[in-house]
Order: C-alpha cells, then structure tokens, then sequence
C-alpha cells in the first residue's frame, strides 16, 4: 500500500477545516441576515401600523369607509407598504393595493386569527391577492369600551429580500472565495513550513542509512522547539555514530592491513564450513583468483583437499587446537595451526587456519640429510681405505716395495680427503658471504684475471698435452670478486683437463653480451649425456664415481662455481653434446 506523503496528509485537513468553517460561516451569517431583516421589517410595520391606529379606529367608529381607503392609499405612497383594514368578520373595507370588492374574506387568514385574539399576529407567506411572498403584520383595533372594532394589517413583499440575499450571497460568495484561494496558498506554506524540516529529516535518515555519516541536518530557527530537539539530537547521535564507525573502520582496516601483509595464510569459516575470510597468502597458496569474493561459499567448493576438510571437522568436533602439515598437488607443503573461534559465551562460532610455507624447510632437511649422507660416505671411503692400508702397514712384515706403494695409496686418499675438506670449508665460506652479504666487489680489467687462471692450470694441462687459449678483450672490465672468480674459472679448467682427451684444447673466454658477462669454458671431452646434465652442478654428484675417485675429485667443484654465481647475481649453464665436448657458462651481471 502507498503511504501519503506528510503534505497531503495535512494540507486536505487544514483546507478542509477551513472550508468548513468558512461555509459554516456564511450559513450562519446569511440565516442572522435574513432574521434580523425580518425582524427589522416586521418591526418596521408594526410601528407604521401604531401610527395610524387611532385614527383608522376613529374612521371605523364613524363607518367612514372613503376616507379610510384615501388614507391607507396616501400612507402606502408614503412607506411603500401595503395596508388593510378587515372588520371583525374578516370583510376587508379598505386594501392600498387591491379593490376590497375583489378581495375574500380574510378571517382565516394566521395574521388576522391572532390580531382577532387580541394579540399581534404575523405571518410570512404566499400572498394569493398579489400572487408574491409577503410579510405581515397584524394589530387589533379597539373602540372606546374596549371592544374589537376591526384589524388592522400592514404588510410589504419580501420578493425584494430575495434579491438583496442572492447579491448579498453573490458578493460574499466571490469575496469567500478570494479568502479559500489566499486560505488555501497560506494553509500549504504553513502546511509545507512543518513538512519541509521532516522531509529534510527523512533524506537525512536515507544518506545516513546509506552510510553517509558526515552530513549534518541545517534547521531554521523559525520550526518547532519539537523538530529543532529532533534535528539537534539526530545531528549529535551522527557525530557519535560517525565517531565509533571511524574507530571501527581504522581497526578493520588495521586488522585488514595484518591479514594481507601475513606471510602465513589466514582462512576463517564459520560452523557450516563457509569462508568468512581469506587473506592474499591463502589465495596464493591454492592459486586462486586474488580478487573474487569468496565469503559465504562453501570451503570444499574453492578448495578441493579432502585433507583440510578434514582438519576442520576435527576442529569442530574436538574444540582443540590442530597442528598438521598439507601437501598440495604442486609438491607444496603447508602447516597448519587451527583452533576454534568461540564467542564470548563460549559458543563455537567457527575455525580458524592458519598456514605456513614449510616447502623450503623441508628441502633444505632433505638436503641437509643428504649432504650428511653423501659427506659422511665421501669422508668414509678415503679414511676407510687409509684405516686398512695402514692396518697391513702395522701388522705385516712387508717388502720395500709393497711398503711403497701402500704408502702412497695412503697419501693418494689422505691428499683426496684434504680436498673434500677444504672444499668443504670453501663452499661454507661462499654461502656464509652470500648470506650476510659480504663479498665484495670491484670493477677491474677481466683480461689478468683469464691470464691468472690459466697460468694456475697450465702445468696440469702441459702433462696431457692440453692446449689452453684464453679470448678475452683487453679492454673488457666487470665488477666482480676477483678471488672469487679465478677459483671458479679454475675448478671449471681444471675439471675440463680432468676429463678431456690428450692432445686436445680448452678456449677460456669472456666477453660483454647485451645485459650480462659471459665466460665460457670450452673443452673437446667426452661430453655429458642429457640426463645428466641437469644435476651435475648438485653437491657430490659424479657420474662415473669410480673414475671420479681416481682423479681425486671432491665432488663439490661444480657447486663452488654455482655459489659463487649466485654470489655475484648470476648463473650457470651448460651446453654438452655427448661424445663431442662441453661448454660451461659463467655469467654474471654488468653492474
């Protein structure tokens, strides 16, 4: 149902009152008009009648009937009112409008009836002799002993008042309805004066329904001392809203600002298991659309893991704290603290996730449990060899020879095992600079630092006849560690002469590519096949152990020239046809 607006709710009543009240008015005013002219001429007559009584008495006493007619004529010139004399009888003897030969007997006529009783009689009606409304008045006429001699009536038309009330009525009628039209204009200001402050009051309560709390409500001092406290009290109860909804707003958004900024995943659901929220961390973690809303969809309908369903119905079911760890499809992994979110009356109102990326620290437990692993069986297999030649050095009684030469299988494992050592070190010594950002750097020439390198692996190339070239310009500079730099070239060289054929030739180059610098190792080896290619970089792998061992490797030389990559920003590749040589890549960033 459509309400009526307040206006038209108060303008119809007050309009309508007025009207009326007006009409009432005029009713009332034209009924005290005619009775006061009414009474105005009824007294009008009876004094006129009053005035010739005595002598119409006497003319009647006298039978002079002519000189009654002449003097009723002469008195109806004079006042313009009708006059007749009627004798007890009701024979009219005398009319000054009408030939009394003419004229019936008025006995029963209510006017003369009355005067005929002794009293004043009057009546208002229709005159059958003039054929109009008339007024009457009728007095009796006495003689000398008081006896009732005739009646005498005066009467005049009221046709006339007829007229004046309808001009009366007409005027009125045009003046109330100028007073309606300017009635009407002042009822609707006065009606929209009370209106216009509520509907001022209304749009207010809309924008401030609508959350628009800084408006305030401008009064006029001229409404009600009602609306003005209405209005001062809505613009004071604003203010305090507007004051709690900006601590509110400044808590969510701080409460907002952690949520997003938390490297951990938050997801919060609610009994029935339907996100309440879930921060930037989360959505990463599943690979969800970081703008969706997904508040009050169900969380297996965003998040197909049977694992984390599970978490929250054991939440729900025992009420304690959950510590797991979730594996995801793409080989991550998640811990996961959960625990109840109750109200204040204890009551469970939902759960709350949170999640951590552990996928590093796994791999790096893996790791670290492998390089243990390999360290201890690497260690292991020199010292080993060293315990049982020394064994038999002790406890047989051996020939010079044999002596000899279990000695220097000895020195051979001992010196292999000073290597894994100190690369060791070295490597630890490279992550712990890393680290801590220690290394520094320096622009200088690039050209030294090739020769250095090659005078430092020439004796090992010379014995197997392995030509090393170096291709460098001598004008090429970079910002590198200069030690740090040599020692990679240098195992890259050395393993390079470890592997390649006799008679043949390794390029050591460098040169300036577009955002990076490049060395290259070159060497006319036996090459690497393409399984192993991805891994011959990882901490103690080899792929011929045996042959490995035999030329006294560590197994940690390609790492070293990894780290100290990583050291100075860049990387490492490889680019190996098995069969016909390799190619190392160091390359390091311009600045």
């Amino acid at each position: 149902m459509k309400r009526k607006k307040l206006f038209w709710q108060i303008y119809p009543s007050y309009l309508a009152i007025s009207l009326v009240s007006i009409i009432v008015l005029l009713l009332i005013s034209r009924f005290t008009f005619r009775s006061f002219y009414f009474q105005e001429k009824a007294q009008n007559l009876l004094e006129k009648a009053y005035l010739i009584e005595g002598n119409i008495s006497s003319l009647i006493l006298e039978k002079d009937f002519i000189l009654i007619q002449e003097k009723i004529n002469y008195m109806d010139k004079k006042s313009n009112n009708r006059l007749t004399i009627i004798l007890p009888g009701g024979k009219v003897i005398a009319d000054s409008r009408k030939k009394k030969e003419l004229m019936t007997n008025h006995k029963d006529r209510p006017e003369i009836l009355t005067a005929i009783s002794g009293s004043v009689g009057m009546s208002k009606r229709f005159s059958e002799t003039m054929k109009e409304d008339h007024l009457y008045q009728a007095i009796p006429l006495y003689g000398p002993d008081k006896k009732l001699i005739g009646v005498l009536r005066s009467s005049a038309s009221i046709e006339n008042l007829k007229i004046t009330l309808f001009n009366i009525s007409k005027q009125v009628f045009w003046e109330a309805l100028v007073i309606v039209i300017v009635l009407s204009l002042v009822i609707g200001w006065y009606s929209k004066s009370i209106t216009t402050p509520i509907e001022e009051i209304k749009t207010y309560t809309e924008k401030f329904s609508q959350g628009d709390y800084d408006q305030k409500i401008k009064i006029s001092n001229n409404v009600s001392q009602e609306i003005y406290s209405l209005a001062q009290g809505l613009n004071k109860m604003t203010a305090q809203v507007n004051s709690h909804m900006e601590k509110i707003i400044k808590q969510k958004n701080e409460i907002e600002a952690v949520f997003t900024s938390m490297v951990e995943g938050v997801i919060t659901v609610d009994p029935k298991r339907r996100i309440f929220h879930m921060n930037l961390a989360a959505r990463s973690f599943f690979n969800l659309d970081e703008k969706k809303v997904y508040k009050g969809i169900p969380l297996e309908e965003v998040i197909r893991n049977h694992h984390l369903i599970g978490y929250i119905d054991h939440i729900f079911t025992d009420k304690s704290i959950l510590e797991q760890e979730l594996n995801l499809n793409n080989q991550q992994i998640l811990q996961v603290h959960g625990t109840a979110l109750k109200s204040l009356q204890n009551q469970v109102m939902g759960a709350l996730l949170v999640f951590n990326d552990i996928t590093k620290v796994r791999r790096l437990e893996l790791h670290r449990k492998e390089f243990v692993a390999n360290v201890s069986h690497e260690l292991r297999t020199p010292l080993t060899s060293i315990q049982g030649y020394l064994e038999v050095l002790l406890e047989n009684d051996l020939k010079k020879e044999d002596r000899t030469k279990f000695l220097g299988i000895v020195q051979k494992n001992a010196s292999r095992f000073q290597v894994i050592i100190e690369d060791l070190l070295s490597l630890s010594q490279i992550e712990k600079e890393q680290d801590n950002n220690e290394i520094k750097k320096e622009i200088i020439p690039l050209s030294p630092v090739l020769g250095t390198v090659k005078l430092l692996c020439l004796d090992k190339a010379q014995k197997k006849g392995i030509n090393l070239i170096v291709k460098v310009n001598e004008e090429l500079n970079g910002k590198i560690n200069s030690h740090l730099l040599e020692q990679a070239l240098v195992n890259l060289v050395e393993n390079a002469i470890k592997y390649g054929d006799k008679d043949s030739q390794i390029i050591i180059s460098a040169k300036k590519t577009k955002d990076h610098l490049e060395f290259a190792i070159k060497d006319e080896g036996p090459g690497i096949s393409p399984e192993h290619q991805k891994r011959v970089f990882e901490r103690f792998y080899c792929i011929d152990k045996a042959r490995s061992r035999e030329l006294g490797g560590s197994g940690l030389g390609l790492s070293i020239v990894k780290h100290i990559a990583l050291a100075h920003g860049g990387s490492v590749a490889l680019d190996s046809t098995y069969g016909k040589g390799s190619t190392f890549y160091l390359n390091l960033p311009i600045s």
